[in-house]
């Protein structure tokens, strides 16, 4: 493969997910470029001969794949000097300004209305569902001002 580096990364997302890996990152190495999976091991097999290189994380607790998992796959992206990284989780926001003054394009997938989605957690309860609401705001806030392209599930 001698295209664009692209790297897409998750820290939720196993790396068997149907629309992150077998639509988006494979139909990139069809065309010829060079594509980086950095995903959550699944413990279900799946196709492998996709053209994509793929480096995983370990499975984890919600809270510690929140705050480690992160952290070791933004780590992990950034060895791999793509030219685009194209972001899957809302966990990975805080990186878009990282990957923006290392001059990285960032693609952010917003795959639904964060807001409106964190008001129905059922693991949220009581006061800390408006703090998450509005962490949710700056999580959009920040991927629209800061990545170089947001797509977009909905309308906002």
């Amino acid at each position: 493969m001698t295209g664009p580096r692209v790297t897409h990364v998750s820290s939720v997302h196993k790396w068997t997910d149907n629309r992150v890996h077998y639509r988006e990152a494979a139909s990139l190495a069809k065309l010829g470029y060079q594509v980086t999976l950095i995903a959550r091991h699944s413990r279900i097999d799946g196709p492998q001969q996709t053209g994509v290189r793929l480096l995983l994380l370990p499975e984890q607790p919600r809270l510690r794949r929140m705050l480690v998992n992160t952290v070791k796959a933004v780590r992990t992206a950034l060895k791999t000097d793509a030219a685009v990284y194209h972001l899957h989780d809302p966990e990975l926001v805080w990186s878009i300004p990282l990957f923006r003054l290392l001059r990285k394009k960032v693609i952010y997938d917003a795959h639904e209305d964060l807001p409106a989605q964190v008001k129905n957690k059922p693991y949220l309860k009581g006061a800390g569902v408006p703090l998450m609401v509005l962490l949710a705001h700056l999580v959009v806030f920040v991927a629209k001002h800061c990545a170089t392209h947001v797509i977009a599930a909905t309308e906002k």
